[in-house]
C-alpha cells in the first residue's frame, strides 16, 4: 500500500494508534489541569498558614513577638471557606492557622487585638502543605502589589491598620 503522506502511512500501522492515543491523553490531561488553574483564578491551596509580624504600630521591634492579633481568617471570594478542624496558636514569632485539610483561598483577614499600639503594620503571610515547611510567602505588606487582583499596596510603607476597635 503506497501513501504520499507520512501521516497517512503511519495511520496504516497499528502500533502508531497507541502513540496517537497517548498523545491525545496527554493533551486532555494538560487541558484539564489548565482549566482548573483558570477556574481557581490564581487561588492558593494550603493546609497551614503563618502570619508573621515584622513591625508594630509603636515601632518597638523588640516586642514584635507580642503582636496584638486576635484572629486570622481566610477568604474565598469574600466569604469564609468551609474549613475542617481549625487550630490557631502562637509559635515563636508567628501566629499559625492549621486546618484539617487543605483549602482554597484568594484573600485573608486578621483581627487586631484591643491594644492599638501592638497592631502589626508590617507583616507577611506564608502558606505550606506540611507544617514543617517549606513555607511559601503568599503576601508581604512590603510588596508593591498583592497576589490577588484589585489589591495594591505601596512598597515599604506601613499597612493602614485602623485605630478604631469594635
Amino acid at each position: 500500500f503506497y501513501c504520499s503522506k507520512p501521516v497517512d502511512a503511519a495511520l496504516t500501522k497499528p502500533h502508531y494508534y497507541v502513540l496517537i492515543l497517548i498523545l491525545i491523553a496527554n493533551g486532555l490531561s494538560n487541558s484539564i489541569r489548565n482549566s482548573r488553574l483558570l477556574l481557581n483564578n490564581g487561588a492558593e491551596h494550603y493546609q497551614h498558614f503563618r502570619f508573621q509580624a515584622l513591625e508594630l504600630r509603636d515601632q518597638n521591634s523588640s516586642e514584635v513577638t507580642c503582636a496584638g492579633v486576635e484572629n486570622l481568617g481566610l477568604l474565598w471570594y469574600g466569604q469564609s471557606p468551609q474549613v475542617q478542624d481549625p487550630t490557631l496558636e502562637w509559635e515563636s514569632d508567628s501566629l499559625v492557622l492549621s486546618l484539617g485539610a487543605p483549602v482554597y483561598m484568594n484573600g485573608w483577614v486578621f483581627v487586631p487585638g484591643a491594644e492599638a499600639s501592638k497592631d502589626p503594620v508590617r507583616f507577611k503571610l506564608w502558606g505550606c502543605h506540611n507544617r514543617t515547611g517549606p513555607w511559601l510567602e503568599l503576601f508581604s505588606s512590603d510588596d508593591a502589589y498583592a497576589r490577588w487582583p484589585g489589591q495594591y499596596y505601596l512598597r515599604n510603607t506601613q499597612f493602614p491598620v485602623p485605630l478604631a476597635r469594635q
